[in-house]
């Protein structure tokens, strides 16, 4: 893998003050920036997965690109979500031990909605609705 590419895929680290940034809303779905933008965060995904055998999912504020967008790699879900929001969760939780990208050595015991329902754009900027998506398929996305 070219040293370009290694850079422009990073994953920011634990302790990062970029990290806490909030993200913005993408105003314009096909603005070229924008579409660039979410390639590189599903690139940074792919290149994740070949480094480490393992990863569902990666968003643009982990690479430092402060837009609302997750790429995921889930059975049945589109590659990127664009303004992603939780507009229902179960009153059931879940616990489990999870990792994360940026500190990918470590697991920690975290506690979710059993369920979520998720609004989003795709890259095309068709709005999605995934009602009741079971914990195995919507933890990318209800953190």
């Amino acid at each position: 893998m070219s040293q370009e590419l290694i850079a422009d895929t990073a994953i920011l680290q634990l302790g990062d003050p970029r990290l806490r940034q909030i993200a913005a809303a993408v105003e314009t779905v096909t603005d070229p920036r924008v579409q660039a933008d979410g390639q590189r965060v599903w690139q940074a995904l792919q290149a994740f997965r070949a480094e480490h055998g393992f990863g569902r999912a990666t968003a643009a504020p982990q690479l430092g690109i402060q837009r609302r967008m997750i790429a995921l790699c889930l059975p049945d879900w589109p590659a990127l979500l664009i303004n992603p929001e939780i507009v229902w969760s179960s009153d059931a939780m879940v616990t489990l031990w999870d990792d994360c990208m940026c500190f990918p050595s470590l697991l920690v015991r975290v506690q979710r909605a059993a369920s979520v329902s998720v609004r989003f754009l795709d890259q095309n900027g068709t709005l999605h609705e995934r009602n009741r998506a079971g914990y195995r398929n919507c933890r990318a996305v209800a953190t």
